[in-house]
C-alpha cells in the first residue's frame, strides 16, 4: 500500500474528543480486607464515597452480607487472593487455584464481574500476571509508585512522595513509623498536594482495620480533599473515565532532511488526512539546522509560511541534547560516562552552557516564526552509562545535602534511589528552563511539548535510563508526546493500551500527543488499524513519524 494512501487511511479513524475536564487530581480509596477485625473497622469507617475494596476469599466466606453491602456500582470489587499467601511461594497450580476461586467466589456474592487483582504483601511474580490476564483479569494494584513494572496487565500503582521517601500506605505510616492521627492525615495532604499539582491521580493503600485507629484522620483527609473538587473514583470507574478521551488532533511530522516537494501537493494531501497539528523539523540529532539561510534557502521558514496560509497549527521540532555539531565546537558540553570520557553525541543537560544553548535556538525560533509550539526531542540520556559530568555531581551533592561528594560507588549503590531520582530531576529542570523562554518569547500562546518513550510508564527500569520521569517532565510541558511503534503484530494493540493508560496516570491531566512510528513499512493493516482504535481512547491527539517522507513526488512532479 502507498505510504500516502495508508496516513490517509490511518486519519480515517481520527474523530471526536471528549477530554477530561480540568480539576483537582482524583483520589482512589483502596482497602486491603483480610481479616474478621476488618468488619467491624469497615462499618465504623462507613466510607461514603467511591472505593475498591480488595477481599480475601477466606473474609468473603465469612462475611457476606458485608460484600453484597460494598458492592454498590460506585465501587469496585477486587480480589486479594483466597487464603493470602506469599504467591512467590507457590506453584504455578496453587496460584492459578487462589485467583480463580477469589475471583469465582467475590462474583458470586456480590454479583459484579470482579476485574482488579491486589497481592498479599504486594509480592508477585511474572507468573502471577499471566494467570491473571488468562483468568479474564483486567487490572493488577501490587506496585508502588515509583517501582512500577507492568506489561500485562492494566496497573494501578500505589502512590508514593515523589522522592519515594513514603507510600500512600496506612500500614507504613500508623504501623512501621507510628505516625500520630494528626501526623497521618498531614501526611495524606501533602501526598494529595504533591498529585494535585499534574492533576495525577492519589492512590490509598488502607487496611479497616489499621485505618479505623484514626477514623477521625480518614474523614479529615476525605473532607480536605473534597473540598478541592477532588472526585473519588474506583479503580474501574476510573479506568473507564480514563479511556473515554478521544483523540482532537492528527498530526504530522515532517523530517527535513527528506527535502521538501511540491507545495501544492503537500497541503492538499495534509487536508486529505484531516490534519491539524504539523511538526516542522527545525534542528536534527546532527546538529543540522534547516531554519535560516542555507544551500536551500530558508526551508524551514519557507515551509511554516505555506502551512500557515492553509490554517495549519505549526511546532517546531528540535533535538535538545543530541547534537554532534554543537559539541564538535564545544566538546566540555558532553555527557559523561562511568569511566569519565566525553560524548560525542549528547549533551549535558546539567551543563548551563547547554540550556543557553537551547535556550538561544528556541529564542530564535520564536522572534523569528509565527510558532504555535516547540517540541524538544530527544530530551534524555542515551543510557543508563552516561551522565556522570562534574556539573551533576556536584549539584546532585548540594541539592541533597551531602557532606562529600559521591564516589561512583556510593551511586550505584546506598545511593542509587536518590541519584536515580535527581538524573530524572535534572531533565525535568531542563525542560523547565526552556519553558520559560518559551512562555515569555511567545507571550504564553506558545506550547512546549516533549517526546517521551513509550516504554517510560510502564517499566521502572526505562526512567532510571532515560532519566525520563514523567510525572516530573508533564509538570514542565503543555504537553507530552508518547513514541509508539507500531510493528502490526499480533497482541499489538494490548501492548499500546496499557502504556497509554500508564502513561496517562503518571501525565494526569496535561494532554498526551502520541508519536506513531514505522507502521507504514510493515505489519498487517488490520492490526494497525485495531492498535489505532485503541490510540484514540487514550490519546488527545495521534501523530505520524514514518521512516520515509510523508509525501512522494509524483510522475508529474519528478519531470
Amino acid at each position: 500500500m502507498p505510504r500516502f494512501a495508508l496516513a490517509a487511511f490511518f486519519a480515517f479513524f481520527l474523530f471526536g474528543w471528549n477530554p477530561v475536564a480540568a480539576s483537582s487530581s482524583p483520589v482512589l480509596l483502596s482497602f486491603d480486607v483480610e481479616e474478621a477485625a476488618d468488619e467491624p473497622a469497615l462499618r465504623q469507617l462507613n466510607i461514603a464515597v467511591p472505593a475498591t475494596f480488595f477481599i480475601t476469599g477466606n473474609f468473603a466466606l465469612d462475611h457476606k452480607a458485608l460484600v453484597e453491602s460494598l458492592a454498590k456500582p460506585e465501587n469496585t470489587i477486587g480480589s486479594h487472593s483466597s487464603s493470602h499467601p506469599h504467591f512467590k511461594t507457590l506453584d504455578e497450580n496453587m496460584i492459578k487455584e487462589e485467583l480463580a476461586g477469589s475471583k469465582d467466589l467475590l462474583e458470586s456474592i456480590s454479583g459484579k464481574p470482579v476485574l482488579w487483582f491486589r497481592a498479599p504483601y504486594l509480592e508477585y511474580d511474572l507468573r502471577v500476571m499471566r494467570a491473571l490476564k488468562a483468568l479474564g483479569y483486567l487490572g493488577d494494584s501490587s506496585d508502588k509508585d515509583s517501582w512500577a513494572n507492568q506489561d500485562v496487565v492494566y496497573e494501578i500503582p500505589i502512590s508514593n512522595f515523589r522522592d519515594a521517601s513514603l507510600i500512600a500506605s496506612d500500614y507504613d505510616m500508623i504501623e512501621e513509623k507510628k505516625y500520630s492521627s494528626r501526623q497521618f492525615e498531614d501526611t495524606l495532604k501533602k501526598m494529595y498536594l504533591e498529585k494535585e499539582n499534574g492533576e495525577q491521580p492519589l492512590v490509598v493503600l488502607l487496611h479497616p482495620r489499621i485505618a479505623a485507629k484514626y477514623p477521625d484522620a480518614i474523614k479529615g483527609f476525605i473532607k480536605f480533599v473534597s473540598k478541592r473538587n477532588a472526585r473519588f473514583f474506583s479503580f474501574e470507574n476510573y479506568r473507564e473515565e480514563v479511556e473515554r478521551l478521544h483523540t482532537s488532533s492528527f498530526a504530522v511530522w515532517l523530517d527535513l532532511s527528506h527535502g521538501v516537494l511540491n507545495p501544492d501537493s503537500l497541503v492538499s494531501r495534509l487536508d486529505a488526512m484531516a490534519v491539524t497539528d504539523v511538526f516542522l523539523m527545525a534542528k536534527d540529532e546532527q546538529g543540522n539546522r534547516y531554519y535560516g539561510t542555507g544551500d536551500n534557502g530558508d526551508i524551514f521558514g519557507k515551509t511554516l509560511d505555506l502551512l500557515k496560509s492553509h490554517g495549519f497549527k505549526v511546532h517546531a521540532w528540535i533535538s535538545a541534547l543530541a547534537d554532534r555539531k554543537a559539541l564538535q565546537k564545544h566538546p566540555a558540553w558532553g555527557m559523561t560516562s562511568k569511566d569519565g570520557q566525553g560524548s560525542l553525541d549528547w549533551m549535558s543537560p546539567a551543563n548551563p552552557e547547554v540550556a543557553s544553548y537551547t535556550a538561544e535556538t528556541v529564542r530564535t525560533l520564536l522572534r523569528t516564526y509565527n510558532l504555535d509550539g516547540v517540541c524538544l526531542d530527544n530530551l534524555a540520556y542515551p543510557n543508563a552509562n552516561y551522565d556522570y559530568s562534574k556539573e551533576i555531581f556536584k549539584t546532585f551533592k548540594e541539592r541533597n545535602h551531602i557532606g562529600h561528594l559521591p564516589s561512583l560507588s556510593d551511586l550505584m549503590n546506598d545511593d542509587y534511589t536518590l541519584w536515580c531520582i535527581w538524573r530524572s530531576q535534572v531533565i525535568a529542570d531542563f525542560a523547565g528552563k526552556i519553558r520559560k523562554t518559551v512562555k515569555r518569547e511567545g507571550k504564553g500562546d506558545v506550547e512546549l511539548s516533549s517526546t517521551v518513550s513509550g516504554d517510560a510508564a510502564i517499566d521502572y527500569r526505562q526512567p532510571e535510563i532515560s532519566g525520563q520521569n514523567i510525572p516530573m517532565l508533564n509538570s514542565n510541558n503543555d504537553f507530552l508526546v508518547p513514541d509508539i511503534t507500531l510493528s502490526g503484530k499480533d497482541g499489538e494493540s494490548e501492548k499500546v493500551k496499557l502504556k497509554l493508560f500508564a502513561i496517562r496516570i503518571r501525565a494526569g491531566g496535561n494532554p498526551l500527543m502520541a508519536r506513531v512510528r514505522n507502521c507504514a513499512e510493515k505489519g498487517n493493516s488490520s492490526t494497525i488499524s485495531v492498535t489505532l482504535d485503541e490510540l484514540k481512547k487514550g490519546s488527545d491527539g495521534i501523530g505520524f513519524l514514518l521512516n520515509q517522507p510523508l509525501y512522494e513526488k509524483t510522475a508529474t512532479e519528478q519531470e
